[in-house]
């Protein structure tokens, strides 16, 4: 056994840790269902999930000094907001990347032209990124719609990118990021809409103002909140998010995008999504794309 520097209290050597986490299903199941309450993320038990739950959850019980799912709990159900958080962002799953599914932003050019030719255009552009994580998504739908802008009629634009997670939204931010994570920006974009700098000295690329002033990064909770906007979108992104959740959390969720969409407001799912829409108010236009019914 190793002896923590502070405190009496012992804990496990990291891999008998592990081991011991992996096989403890009554306090996975208790966790589990604390997540989906907070988040609407569904995990079921077996033996997979019970590896991602370990391997996520060890570092964080480490941190706090804790030996067992069971003083977790603990500590969340003693109302600090905190540990709730803590359990919530490490077991959120934040894979993003520039022109994820590309294909979309393609169409994404065309359907703004075609919202900024319409009669009734008020010369604003309202778009939500939920789930928005490190960013990437709403930087790389700001930049398509900046690509085509000098060809539209004059308008605003104006982004909202939210996530559960508050650090994953203070790197969003930032806009900075590595040349790995930059790989799938085209050279041209690279060149026009970032600027290298330094972080820790190694090189890195962050986002301009331009691009960075057109976004607003807020938290946000899709379970949770109230979808109680001021104005309503034009476009919904929200790509990859809702294959965590079970088919009622899935079915609520869709029907209050439909609520928030402006008549024939779109709504951009991940491909993986695409036959998870089943409210009457939208209709397929392309592969995981729906349209609000005017």
């Amino acid at each position: 056994m190793l002896k923590l520097n502070r405190g009496a209290r012992f804990i496990e050597l990291p891999e008998a840790f592990m081991q011991s986490l992996q096989q403890d299903e009554k306090g996975f199941c208790k966790l589990a269902a604390i997540l989906k309450k907070n988040t609407g993320i569904n995990l079921e038990l077996n033996d997979k999930n019970l590896f991602l739950m370990a391997g996520r959850l060890n570092k964080v019980l480490r941190e706090y000094r804790l030996s067992s799912y069971l003083e977790f709990i603990h500590l969340i159900n003693s109302g600090d907001p905190q540990y709730a958080s803590a359990l919530a962002n490490a077991l959120t799953t934040h894979t993003t990347d520039f022109f994820r599914e590309d294909e979309h932003f393609i169409i994404l050019k065309k359907l703004v032209t075609d919202l900024t030719n319409h009669k009734n255009f008020n010369g604003e552009i309202r778009i939500w990124c939920a789930a928005a994580s490190t960013g990437q998504e709403a930087y790389t739908i700001a930049m398509c719609i900046e690509e085509i802008r000098t060809s539209l009629r004059p308008f605003e634009l104006k982004i909202l990118a939210t996530d559960i997670d508050h650090q994953v939204l203070d790197v969003a931010s930032q806009g900075v990021y590595t040349h790995v994570e930059m790989a799938p920006v085209p050279a041209m974009l690279k060149q026009k809409y970032f600027k290298k700098c330094f972080q820790q000295k190694n090189e890195v690329f962050q986002v301009n103002a331009r691009i960075r002033n057109a976004i607003h990064f807020a938290p946000f909770n899709l379970v949770s909140d109230d979808y109680l906007f001021q104005h309503a979108f034009d476009i919904v992104f929200c790509r990859n998010v809702l294959i965590y959740f079970d088919s009622e959390t899935r079915t609520q969720i869709i029907s209050k995008f439909a609520g928030i969409l402006q008549p024939e407001g779109l709504l951009f799912l991940g491909h993986a999504e695409a036959g998870v829409v089943k409210a009457s108010a939208l209709k397929p236009i392309h592969v995981a794309i729906f349209k609000r019914a005017a």
